[in-house]
């Protein structure tokens, strides 16, 4: 690119400062003729208060002899005005000083363009990307690690390249080693483009562009006239990246070009580098929409596209070796989307056509304008002064950009008044250098963009910094300086970074040992290079332990010593495994080492699920627990989410997240060890999948998830025909009682059903509504169930047929004295209600204890004796009860009514008598 000669302008600049020394951004400076009050030229100060102004000499007058120069806030305010003679050379330097009252209320002129370093996309972006396929599958699974190479294969080239945003704007800043890595990366995209074969959705020619952006390359030219910006026609409509990303690659790209044709093949390959945005911004779209709705399956449909896409342009490792079966989608929809930024054609136009009049910025090629030749002491200490040698530096001062010790960023300090000149310039260290590349600031002009200002530094090349205190930068396991986890008997890398980069550092790598025992040293090397990598093993050990990485940069000239350390776990990370499902409405046998899911479950009856997840390691390490675990049910289309802590007296006190534990740990009587969720009758039916999730909480990257489907029959039973009776108890001791009210008794027999194998569906009153008890004993008592079972066997007056079914009698306290609660005569019971204020009291069961007797005859659920089938006296049950109403695993002591004195009515049902009582109930409800 052709640049204005020395003799046609001169160049004034400075800084502007407050009086306390601190330079002011933002400023807009100004020189005007003392004559015509013209503005001759303007800029606005970067920061550390530099400016620079570019003034053509045929636009000063012949007449002048003197220039004034002022400096104005953002919204206009006069900050200082100072007249300066005209200078006889081609470079003037004034200082600008703003007294305080000025600065009160100062407000810059304009925002500088935002230093982002990372990638050209957004890292949020990319980020809920990940997210929406996590909706679409589990993390970790093959299926997962497809899609997400799909949406990483979609990335428009460019961003592949992770340090091209650094680079650029380092370019800017005159760095030539960013320079000469920028144009290779450009070249190689133009001509891997011009060799690429076409893409479905690629452009025809890859040298038309998919931006259009060669056509730019003429107007960046001074030597060449400008046609009308609005002419051109600039794609796309849509911004598919923020343009703040991608306006610093723009400027640099036209900054090392070194003339038309140079620029439109650099250009090229931007415009191949950032081929792929539009259908990524319409892909980023279709992830936010699944987030937002939960419709996952535009999103899903998209990645198929590019899926196929990818494939058939020889991207055969995103195939996974699968022939897809149907004939690739179609080209993507059309794409009605809001900008994400301000990708115009008046933006980047813009910005050409103000390179074009900054054509007076310092030579775009890859030659150095100043050349660093020493910087003596190199290895000096903080609070030191080094001389800065070299030529090309100007006589305008600039800024000295030391590194730091981190070696990642830099420092920026001010030169030593009165030291700057063209081949010197000397500067104090700073606290926080460290050794590396050092580096001169020198403004050559200021590039108006649409996201802000953009200033531009002269190119040239660096020089080396051996000093700053030793300092350990960075020293990281696997990656991490904390939070690694690393197996056993495994390979690791330890990765550091120091200062000088000249020192020697020592490395000590070793494992903590239980029981506070002696470290097991892996490595120790005190002559280690100040970076380096080293791949090194854990041992085999079947304990947890921890890893430690130490970095010691030693004590040298400038003082020391440093120390950092990393810490990995030693460890197997525990996953989520589901280990069974039970499935119960009461009693179920089931067993995470033996069998499981025996019994039948009934239809029309609430079914409860058990999801028994653990932590798992897959090895002898025993997990830690993982909390907040949570899930889901899907039946029919209908999630479920789990029940566990809700009761229908605090319906409000669910809590839907247990904490996974080792598989031996999880103990089947503890109602949280499990995910418990409630299937509704209504759905209870016939054979249904069960589709489970389960999860647990977190970011994002570490949250653990898994998933189990499992078939499940329900058993169909007549419902069981019980006709009730209310009882009043009008004995004159205790005292004449009360009869229950109906909802009383509808209660208890619908609790009295939790235990039985049918649904509570063919409860009524019985014909005889009412009965009262006068029996002073218990065997008077029996005489007036006798009488009860009596009424029953009488025609029902108002059909004059005998009423089959089964009666029971409920009264308001048990009417017996001694053990027991209840009893039956033939197909005549009587029992308490239940009082639900003691959910788990005794008289939880009788109800369901005299109903069984109608169909076992003199049996009893805890019988062990032939011809009653049972199991032992001293467990009676055998197996886990899951109260279905109260929603809660039921102790041993509770569940068999151990305190209760009589033996006949202490037991929930047993899961033999389950099996029994279901074909009974058939063969009950079969007679005539």
């Amino acid at each position: 690119m052709t640049t204005l000669d020395r003799g046609d302008a001169i160049l004034f600049g400075g800084r502007i400062t407050a009086r306390a020394g601190n330079g002011i951004a933002g400023a807009t400076i100004e020189i005007l003729s003392r004559n015509t009050r013209t503005v001759l030229g303007s800029t606005i100060s970067i920061e550390g208060g530099s400016y620079r102004i570019r003034v053509v000499r045929a636009s000063i007058g012949s007449r002048e002899r003197a220039l004034t120069i002022r400096a104005l806030s953002g919204d206009g305010q006069i900050l200082v005005t100072r007249s300066m003679p005209l200078p006889a050379g081609d470079e003037s330097v004034t200082d600008l000083v703003v007294s305080p009252d000025r600065l009160k209320n100062f407000r810059p002129a304009a925002e500088f363009l935002p230093r982002h370093t990372d990638s050209i996309m957004n890292p949020e972006s990319l980020a809920r990307m990940e997210s929406a396929i996590r909706l679409i599958t589990p993390e970790g699974g093959v299926e997962h690690e497809r899609l997400a190479r799909v949406s990483r294969r979609a990335l428009p080239p460019l961003a592949r390249f992770d340090s091209v945003l650094q680079d650029s704007w380092n370019v800017l800043e005159g760095d030539l080693d960013a320079a000469r890595r920028l144009r290779r990366a450009l070249t190689f995209l133009a001509n891997a483009g011009r060799a690429d074969s076409p893409r479905i959705s690629a452009p025809p020619s890859a040298r038309e562009g998919e931006f259009g952006l060669r056509d730019f390359a003429h107007r960046a030219m001074p030597t060449v006239p400008l046609a009308d910006i609005n002419e051109i026609a600039f794609r796309p409509d849509i911004c598919p990246a923020p343009t703040a990303r991608l306006l610093p690659i723009m400027a640099a790209t036209l900054r090392i070009a070194t003339g038309p044709e140079d620029a439109a093949m650099l250009l090229d390959g931007l415009d191949i580098g950032l081929r792929g945005l539009n259908s990524f911004e319409f892909l980023t779209k279709l992830g936010e929409a699944a987030l937002a709705s939960g419709n996952t399956a535009p999103f899903a449909d998209e990645l198929t596209r590019l899926t196929v896409e990818f494939g058939q342009g020889g991207d055969s490792d995103l195939r996974d070796g699968i022939d897809w079966p149907f004939p690739p989608p179609g080209p993507p929809p059309p794409q009605p989307l809001e900008p994400c930024g301000r990708w115009t054609r008046e933006c980047f136009g813009n910005l050409v056509e103000d390179w074009r009049l900054q054509a007076g910025i310092g030579r775009l090629d890859l030659g150095p304008v100043y050349d660093i030749t020493s910087v003596t002491p190199s290895d000096a200490c903080p609070g030191e002064t080094v001389v800065i040698a070299g030529i090309g530096f100007g006589s305008i001062p600039g800024q000295v950009v030391f590194p730091h010790q981190d070696g990642v960023s830099t420092i920026t300090v001010d030169p030593v008044v009165g030291t700057w000149t063209n081949t010197s310039v000397s500067a104090v260290v700073p606290a926080e250098a460290g050794s590396g590349t050092l580096r001169l600031l020198i403004q050559d002009g200021l590039v108006t963009t649409c996201e802000g200002p953009l200033p531009v530094f002269r190119q040239g090349t660096g020089g080396a910094f051996v000093g700053g205190i030793p300092f350990v930068s960075s020293v990281t396991i696997n990656g991490k300086q904390t939070g690694a986890v690393v197996a056993p008997d495994s390979q690791f890398t330890v990765t550091w970074n120091a200062s000088p980069s000249n020192a020697q550092v020592s490395v000590f790598v070793f494992e903590s040992l239980p029981n506070n025992a002696f470290p097991k040293v892996l490595l120790w090397n005190a002559f280690m290079p100040a970076n380096g990598t080293l791949p090194l093993r854990t041992s085999p050990r079947t304990s947890r332990g921890e890893l430690h990485a130490e970095i010691w940069a030693p004590v040298q000239r400038c003082g020391g010593p440093s120390i950092v350390e990393a810490v990995a776990a030693i460890d197997v990370p525990a996953t989520l495994k589901i280990e069974g499902i039970e499935v119960t409405q009461g009693i179920q046998v089931f067993s995470l080492t033996g069998p499981r899911n025996t019994l039948s479950t009934i239809e029309d009856k609430d079914t409860i699920v058990r999801v028994y997840v653990s932590a798992d390691t897959g090895s002898s390490f025993r997990p830690n627990p993982i909390p907040g675990v949570t899930g889901s049910l899907l039946i029919d289309g209908t999630p479920l989410y789990p029940i566990n802590g809700i009761t229908p007296n605090n319906p409000g006190a669910g809590n839907p997240f247990i904490t996974a534990r080792a598989a031996a740990d999880i103990d089947r009587r503890q109602t949280d060890h499990t995910l418990n969720f409630r299937i509704p009758a209504v759905l209870a039916k016939g054979t249904k999948t069960l589709v489970i999730g389960v999860g647990s909480l977190g970011p994002p990257a570490t949250r653990l998830s898994t998933t189990a489907l499992m078939p499940w029959t329900w058993t169909k039973i007549p419902p069981l025909t019980v006709r009730f009776v209310l009882v009043q108890d009008a004995r004159p001791s205790p005292g004449p009682g009360l009869f229950p009210s109906e909802s009383q008794v509808r209660y208890t027999l619908q609790r009295a059903f939790d235990l039985l194998p049918s649904p509570a569906s063919n409860i009524a009153p019985a014909w005889h509504a009412a009965h009262i008890v006068t029996g002073a004993t218990n065997a008077a008592v029996l005489d007036d169930i006798r009488t009860l079972a009596f009424f029953r066997a009488l025609p029902d007056p108002a059909t004059g047929t005998q009423d089959k079914s089964g009666w029971i009698g409920l009264t308001l306290a048990s009417i017996f004295t001694g053990p027991g609660l209840g009893a039956t005569v033939g197909l005549a019971s009587t029992a308490p209600i239940y009082i639900d204020q003691d959910h788990q009291g005794p008289f939880r069961i009788v109800a369901a204890h005299e109903i069984t007797h109608w169909l076992m005859g003199p049996c009893h659920t805890d019988d062990s004796v032939s011809p009653c089938a049972g199991s032992t006296a001293s467990n009676p049950v055998g197996q886990v009860i899951f109260d279905p109403y109260w929603n809660e695993a039921v102790s041993g002591t509770l569940s068999y009514f151990q305190s209760i004195p009589s033996g006949l009515a202490r037991h929930w049902i047993r899961p033999v008598d389950w099996d029994r009582l279901s074909v009974a109930i058939i063969a009950w409800e079969g007679r005539p």
